[in-house]
């Protein structure tokens, strides 16, 4: 899962509610664009109301990696790449600062997303912007906490560094998204 999806599901879901009638959005706009083609909002059943064992695998493997932002551990694994490179041109190059950084990155990400995909769909970027209320809380959040846990399971890291603590990393990655999927219905109620 990516943080464009998350913007993307999240805007389509105020989207839904819009049309329904409630006052989500000032404009009252169609979602045309490509990144939203083919987006779904539950759960596909196909016809005749059987899963095949790929939806079933694909269901299951959503819930681990929903919320896990892919861009941000992207850069975040280059950087841990280029660390000795940077080390060695300056020995006061920390690894925690680094990693602190990209928790600093991860909600402004996922919020200046969320403005440019709402501006491309009509809305007022402007009123989005000045009005906290409307951001996308529970996305900021929610892939901030995942890149704080998920962020842990990658090598060298700069806290982890025996076998056994990587291991229960790795398992608290898997434990915290499965977390955060239980706890989304009820953060993002209205």
């Amino acid at each position: 899962m990516s943080i464009n999806r998350l913007v993307n599901d999240e805007l389509a879901s105020r989207k839904a509610k819009n049309d329904k009638g409630s006052d989500i959005f000032v404009h009252h706009s169609s979602i045309a664009s490509p990144d939203y083609t083919g987006l779904i909002l539950h759960e596909e059943v196909p016809l005749g109301g059987i899963r095949t064992e790929s939806q079933k695998l694909d269901n299951a493997l959503n819930v681990f990696t929903k919320y896990i932002p892919t861009e941000v551990i992207t850069l975040y694994i280059a950087a841990l790449t280029a660390y000795p490179a940077l080390f060695a041109i300056r020995s006061s190059v920390n690894l925690a600062p680094i990693y602190w950084g990209f928790v600093i990155v991860t909600p402004v990400l996922v919020w200046l997303l969320f403005l440019s995909k709402a501006a491309t769909i009509g809305e007022d970027v402007k009123q989005l912007f000045s009005s906290p209320k409307r951001w996308p809380w529970w996305q900021m959040s929610a892939a901030t906490v995942a890149f704080l846990i998920w962020a842990l399971a990658v090598p060298n890291n700069p806290y982890i560094k025996s076998e056994a603590t990587a291991i229960v990393s790795g398992f608290g990655a898997i434990f915290i998204s499965t977390i955060l999927n239980v706890l989304e219905p009820i953060c993002r109620r209205k």
